[in-house]
């Protein structure tokens, strides 16, 4: 982190090929690195060393939300290269969250054939009010309903 914080008071080399090993990771955000009150961020995102993104990585997953709910907490609270695949590696092999995660993805919406004409495509339900039961149907084309008491 020293070196780190090294290269954003004095200025970053002209070339990433310049920088030590462990500090290659941080080239394309070099912009977004900044210092306030003697905490590194990248963004809105503390930069967190090393030695503590285990403990990180366990308090962003506590609530088990998933890899799009858990990316989107990190982003605004905490940052290091590799953070979204570290993420998407302790989801994955999180017992509770394979348990949980919906069994098959949504399914898309069927569309329809538009209609040309009046009552050439109908909906219909049945609807229960007040004790009694009718049959709604609305054509699709014009929106009109029809409402019958059954």
């Amino acid at each position: 982190m020293q070196e780190l914080e090294k290269y954003v008071y004095e200025g970053w080399p002209d070339s990433k090929t310049q920088l030590p090993e462990k500090l290659k990771p941080y080239w394309q955000n070099r912009e977004k690195v900044h210092e306030d009150n003697g905490i590194l961020f990248c963004e809105s995102g503390a930069i967190i060393p090393v030695k503590l993104r285990e403990i990180m990585l366990k308090k962003l997953h506590l609530g088990h939300l998933g890899i799009s709910k858990t990316n989107s907490l990190a982003i605004e609270t905490v940052y290091w290269p590799g953070l979204y695949k570290d993420i998407s590696d302790m989801i994955h092999a999180c017992k509770i969250c394979a348990t949980f995660q919906p069994l098959k993805k949504k399914e898309r919406m069927a569309l329809r054939d538009i209609p040309t004409r009046a009552w050439s495509h109908l909906a219909a339900d049945i609807l229960h009010f007040g004790g009694t039961d009718y049959l709604v149907v609305q054509d699709v084309y014009s929106k009109l309903l029809e409402i019958l008491k059954l």
